[in-house]
């Protein structure tokens, strides 16, 4: 049962990070005309997944 629910945890940041990553890229290029490579999107969205499931281990 813990092992669902971590998995749901982490996908459930997988989708935040990956849609926060989106919006930081496209208020960027809308306000300050910076493009970004699919890669760098990616690479972000990574590191901010990773970084926000150690958050989330730390405080437990």
């Amino acid at each position: 049962m813990k092992l669902a629910r971590i998995w749901k945890s982490l996908w459930l940041i997988s989708i935040l990070a990956a849609c926060w990553t989106v919006w930081l890229a496209r208020n960027g290029l809308v306000f300050e005309r910076k493009m970004m490579t699919m890669e760098t999107l990616i690479f972000q969205s990574k590191m901010r997944e990773l970084l926000r499931s150690v958050y989330d281990d730390l405080l437990m």
